[in-house]
């Protein structure tokens, strides 16, 4: 997705976005449980459809907003510090273990 950078403040619970070489667009993301609320956000990844994975620690979920935010899904009992997504793999990391799912069987993509 040509010029985004999307960082994730985990102090503060927002995702930035950012263009052409740092050019603040917008901030999403608040604490909290809900969907698009944050426990404590840890990783963020980007899918090749353009959805984020966001990991949070404290939730203990990984949470799929759009490019502008809005909630997409949210996968719980997942508590993971890295985040990764390659081809059709989305990777989890957390205490030295890796988890390996298919994009496609968390409906992800």
């Amino acid at each position: 997705f040509d010029g985004e950078l999307f960082v994730l403040c985990r102090g503060q619970v927002l995702v930035l976005d950012l263009r052409n070489g740092g050019e603040f667009v917008r901030s999403f993301g608040e604490y909290g449980g809900a969907p698009g609320q944050s426990q404590w956000g840890h990783g963020l990844a980007t899918t090749s459809t353009g959805l984020l994975v966001m990991s949070e620690i404290h939730g203990e979920r990984l949470q799929v907003p759009t490019r502008s935010g809005a909630p997409v899904q949210e996968l719980g009992g997942c508590k993971g510090s890295s985040v990764s997504v390659r081809g059709q793999q989305l990777y989890v990391a957390r205490s030295g273990r890796l988890a390996c799912f298919e994009v496609d069987e968390c409906g992800v993509d």
